[in-house]
């Protein structure tokens, strides 16, 4: 219950939901940013090295 709301009769809970949409879009968009940029950059990077170690490994037979 909102004390707030009773005894002013203002409501702060728009303020609050303001606050937490807001973290819910940051948290989102951080989540995104690592997903789009840096996993895919990982596995790319991964696959290079993957690589680089089968074709030394293909050249030294």
């Amino acid at each position: 219950m909102d004390i707030t709301a009773n005894e002013r009769r203002e409501s702060i809970e728009g303020a609050f939901d303001a606050i937490w949409l807001f973290g819910q879009k940051a948290a989102n968009a951080f989540a995104l940013q690592i997903y789009v940029t840096l996993l895919p950059a990982f596995i790319l990077g991964l696959a290079i090295v993957g690589l680089i170690v089968f074709y030394r490994q293909m050249v030294q037979k």
